[in-house]
């Protein structure tokens, strides 16, 4: 943390000292191949340091990149109104910024390395970004309040049954279960039917069917007496 706040100190001494130290123009979008080592502007501890500077409004959103092979990178923004970000560890050894300006004006990038003296290569980029700035007033603390309950799970609707799937039809009449009226027996099934005469029951006698005739009156015999 010394060593960090070190090198923030002395970048902000040579950073606000634009007309003692050259400073190089990048615009955003522009990609730049610079180099670290003797005949650079230094820092209080030996560090090597290039200046760039680049026009912009407050609000707009940048990406600041410094990678290298050969070197620990570092960079520091430096805004117009005085606000300052830096970086030194994005990915490994290259060192990147995103962030979106609060300040309007000419604004400075200082590219330099972690440790003192060291020497190489690197590419600057300044590119359009999406950072949002911090918020100007206090954080509220997260984790406090009461808890949120959780939403109760959706219960299933059980599928209505359908009949003849799992479920009994209704019984239809005449298969297991009785009608609930008893039909009218039909004549001859079940039920003995009216008699007919002749099929069981004797029939009317039949003058001269086994029954004897009535008499004739033999000749000479005189007519039975007139009722009176």
């Amino acid at each position: 943390m010394a060593r960090v706040m070190t090198l923030m100190a002395g970048a902000l001494v040579l950073l606000c000292s634009a007309a003692a130290f050259a400073q190089t123009p990048i615009s955003i979008g522009q990609t730049i191949n610079g180099n670290l080592g003797p005949g650079d502007q230094t820092l209080p501890d030996g560090e090597y340091l290039d200046a760039y500077s680049f026009n912009a409004e407050a609000g707009t959103s940048i990406s600041i990149r410094m990678n290298s092979n050969e070197i620990d990178t570092y960079i520091i923004l430096m805004e117009a109104g005085g606000h300052q970000e830096d970086n030194d560890d994005f990915a490994g050894t290259n060192s990147g910024i995103d962030w979106t300006l609060t300040s309007s004006g000419m604004h400075q990038i200082g590219a330099t390395s972690y440790g003192p003296g060291e020497t190489g290569g690197y590419t600057l980029s300044l590119t359009p970004g999406g950072a949002t700035a911090p918020p100007t007033g206090p954080t509220p603390p997260t984790g406090f309040g009461p808890p949120t309950p959780p939403t109760p799970p959706v219960q299933p609707t059980p599928p209505m049954p359908t009949p003849g799937f799992g479920t009994p039809p209704t019984p239809a009449p005449g298969f297991g279960t009785p009608p609930t009226t008893q039909p009218t027996p039909a004549p001859g099934f079940g039920t003995p039917p009216t008699p007919t005469p002749g099929f069981g029951t004797p029939p009317t006698p039949t003058p001269g069917f086994g029954t004897p005739p009535t008499p004739t009156p033999a000749p000479g015999t005189p007519p039975p007496p007139a009722p009176p």
